[in-house]
């Protein structure tokens, strides 16, 4: 690693308290003009993103639109 990594991960508890962490879970509203342009000014309001960090899957649920998506990476 890195000196500047190795330094970020001691500053936020250690390598050890990182793989303890097993989701992040984030609310937001992400709104750009370019979603107007595209006709879907909301298509980002008001969504939980959910991040599995041991197996690299990304959950989106748009909780104003009853919709889910997913993203996970494939071994290759």
């Amino acid at each position: 690693m890195s000196e500047l990594l190795n330094l970020a991960v001691k500053t936020h508890g250690g390598l050890d308290r990182w793989n303890k962490v097993k989701a992040i879970k984030v609310a937001a509203s992400i709104t750009w003009d370019i979603w107007y342009v595209k006709g879907k000014p909301d298509f980002l309001k008001n969504v939980v993103l959910t991040a599995d960090t041991q197996k690299e899957h990304l959950t989106v649920d748009f909780t104003d639109q009853d919709k889910r998506g997913f993203s996970s990476r494939t071994a290759s």
